[in-house]
């Protein structure tokens, strides 16, 4: 949030970065001003309201078709559909970042204002079902302070930056704090954040220097900084984060730019200019007719939703799109009686962990989503001789299927 920030700025120069025993930095200096082969062509998607009373923090995808928006001034979480008009509206104090967990519900971070960053212990997540007609948001977590943007591993694990408290916070898929890791990264200013693999990064919203940590999960005190983008200038104001289709970081900044991060050499360029300060990127998973392997939707506190549609060289798409992993459903018992009510155990193989958890397994108008495991039951009671397909489908993961034999 940055008109906080904006109040902060000025404590940036004492040294609000904390460098520790991580530290040191792979890259300093100003991006390039184009990116040599990615092309970016945008324009106003929906205009939620003026300036003045509409500023819209974040975006969040549900993989089934919505976009939730967090309206920040409104104090609510809103969808919108790929035609742009509004759906149903949840109530979020102070929304920040929204996505979609491995379990399958969408997950809010709230609080994040000026008051929970000024007292501590009024922020948190919430979350809720993006299937049901009337969802209810319930607590996942509390006692957090100004919790601003946020990303889950391969393990089920969230990672919050909390914007005016020192350490990055780990939340177990418990709900519970891991008051180690955020002791373990000593850095203030936390704001986007987002995993590739076994590494977390995390933009410093309030650094004078605009920097990027990177933090390898497995040892998180071996952090670094992974460049630092105005080393000399007037910082960016870096807010929130997102891995694009091509595998590098996308970072959304107060100065309109979104810039491109290679998560590896922390070489940057411009790859997006808006004409106004911009909050957040995120890639469009699950909103056809919009791809994830090229269209990106953009928030800010103008009222406006900005569509960008990039262009990358042949080949070097890695996003879901391009590559969607195996997915394999097995089932037990493989037959059953007709007229009896039977529970099926169900399991979802896959190489990657999003593609087993959260899976949606449907016979028929029964349905039922796995766990972090990739299991889950059914309850059913086949009327017909035959044979019963059961699908199971995850956004950005093949769809895969099993039969059930009902005989007499």
């Amino acid at each position: 949030m940055r008109f906080l920030a904006r109040g902060l700025v000025s404590l940036c120069a004492a040294g609000l970065l904390a460098l520790g025993a991580g530290g040191g930095t792979a890259a300093a200096a100003a991006p390039a001003r184009e990116c040599a082969g990615i092309g970016a062509a945008g324009g106003v998607f929906k205009t939620v309201g003026p300036p003045a009373l509409f500023w819209l923090e974040n975006a969040g995808f549900d993989g089934r078709g919505g976009m939730w928006i967090s309206e920040l001034f409104q104090n609510r979480l809103v969808r919108f559909d790929a035609r742009g008009e509004p759906g149903v509206g949840i109530p979020v104090p102070s929304p920040g970042a929204s996505l979609l967990g491995p379990d399958g519900l969408m997950y809010v971070l709230y609080g994040n204002s000026p008051v929970s960053g000024l007292s501590p212990g009024g922020s948190g997540v919430l979350r809720f079902d993006p299937a049901a007609a009337s969802p209810v948001a319930e607590t996942f977590t509390t006692g957090l302070q100004m919790a601003n943007g946020a990303a889950f591993d391969a393990a089920g694990n969230l990672y919050v930056g909390e914007t005016t408290k020192t350490g990055l916070t780990k939340i177990r898929r418990d709900g519970t704090v891991d008051e180690a890791f955020a002791a373990a990264t000593p850095v203030t200013g936390a704001d986007g954040v987002a995993v590739i693999g076994d590494t977390l990064y995390a933009t410093l919203l309030t650094d004078l220097r605009s920097s990027i940590v990177r933090v390898p999960l497995s040892d998180p005190s071996a952090y670094t900084i992974l460049t630092s983008l105005s080393p000399g200038g007037l910082p960016k104001l870096l807010d929130d984060v997102a891995v694009g289709p091509d595998g590098a970081l996308y970072v959304a900044a107060g100065t309109g730019e979104v810039i491109r991060v290679d998560p590896v050499t922390g070489a940057a360029c411009v790859a997006y200019q808006a004409p106004f300060p911009i909050d957040s990127i995120r890639f469009a998973a699950g909103f056809a007719p919009y791809e994830v392997a090229r269209d990106a939707f953009i928030t800010s506190e103008t009222g406006a939703i900005v569509h960008v549609r990039f262009s990358f060289p042949p080949g070097t798409g890695t996003g879901p799109a391009a590559a969607p992993a195996a997915m394999r459903l097995t089932v037990a018992p493989g037959r059953v009686r007709r007229g009896r009510t039977v529970t099926l155990r169900l399991t979802v193989r896959s190489p990657s962990a999003s593609c087993r958890a959260g899976v949606r397994v449907r016979v028929g108008s029964t349905v039922a989503r796995t766990d972090a495991r990739g299991r889950a039951t059914l309850r059913v009671r086949f009327g017909a001789i035959g044979r019963r397909t059961l699908t199971a489908t995850r956004t950005g993961c093949r769809r895969a299927r099993a039969t059930v034999r009902v005989t007499r």
